[in-house]
């Protein structure tokens, strides 16, 4: 309800939101083992793949190009937002590996 007077933020947020999550499924779905366990940059394609696609979101909301894509840009406070929201994501899945074991 806070961001229902602001809808290219609330946009923003909400796909630069569901990006990260996918990141955040991305990095759980390398292993069945949890991950911290695994080393984090023994793939470097995948770890420059994630980099890429969080530098290109990024690109897009703080660029000329936010204006195509009706962004907004985003204060630091509702980039925590995000990047919380988004760690809910891994938290889930690495919690749901640990107690399938």
């Amino acid at each position: 309800l806070h961001y229902e007077q602001d809808l290219e933020k609330a946009r923003t947020m909400l796909i630069t939101s569901a990006i990260f999550s996918e990141m955040c499924v991305v990095i759980s779905s390398r292993s069945i083992k949890n991950i911290w366990n695994l080393e984090f940059f023994s793939n470097k394609f995948l770890v420059f793949s994630i980099i890429l696609a969080i530098a290109l979101q990024l690109t897009a909301i703080y660029s000329p190009l936010g204006v195509v894509f009706e962004f907004k840009a985003l204060a630091l406070w509702d980039m925590v937002i995000v990047i919380g929201s988004s760690l809910i994501t891994l938290v889930v899945l690495e919690a749901w590996k640990f107690y399938k074991k």
